[in-house]
């Protein structure tokens, strides 16, 4: 996994056998020319991170880290938050005009844990939707203007998260019902929703509701 903002680029590296997964931070600044600058070696198996404003997210078996990327060249690990469901996948919300800002954390069977990273020494569980058994492993956390999409491999699962207390399903979107066959991975990007898929490779979609182009 990897995460873009600006110069710098942060790399999950999850290598088999490994017992933990690092973060690389690469400066990207000449893009002909990508320059590894820093490293650390976080007590999880990282398996997504994102990256904003020298603020890094990543999450990993239980639990979610918060890592000061200011410095490249010494990423410092500035708090952790154990005890989530089985992590996947992590998106970074918009700042919010006071200040705050959540982590949105996809989790098995399609969940989603919402955490505070307002102040990143200290992140907090503020509210969570446990999983669904007919839904496998969550990919990531999709926020597409009003709408957020935890992504399954045979579903989108539509969230509602206005009130990040209680966040609570809105719809399931089987991926067969929207011409899909297996979802590998997804973006968001200018309101629309970029999907690869198994067979039919990279399919847009309109989120209102998911419906291809």
């Amino acid at each position: 996994a990897v995460a873009v903002d600006g110069a710098l680029a942060v790399v999950a590296n999850i290598e088999s056998g490994d017992p933990v997964g690092g973060l690389t931070v690469v400066d990207i600044g000449d893009p002909q020319a990508p320059t590894l600058v820093g490293h650390l070696d976080p007590p999880i198996r990282v398996s997504d991170v994102d990256l904003d404003n020298a603020l890094a997210v990543a999450v990993g078996d239980d639990a979610l880290i918060a890592v000061d990327v200011s410095t490249p060249t010494a990423p410092l690990m500035l708090g952790t938050l154990s005890g989530l469901p089985s992590s996947d996948g992590v998106t970074l919300g918009p700042r919010q005009p006071a200040g705050g800002r959540l982590a949105y954390v996809a989790t098995d069977g399609a969940g989603v844990a919402v955490v505070d990273v307002s102040d990143p020494t200290s992140p907090w569980l503020v509210g969570q939707l446990d999983g669904r058994r007919d839904l496998d492993t969550a990919g990531n956390v999709l926020l597409a203007g009003n709408r957020t999409f935890v992504v399954a491999t045979q579903a989108l699962r539509e969230v509602n998260v206005r009130d990040p207390r209680q966040p609570s399903e809105v719809a399931v979107w089987q991926a067969s019902g929207i011409g899909l066959e297996a979802i590998e991975d997804a973006a968001v990007e200018n309101g629309r929703l970029y999907v690869v898929d198994e067979d039919h490779g990279l399919v847009v979609l309109e989120p209102e509701p998911p419906r291809r182009l």
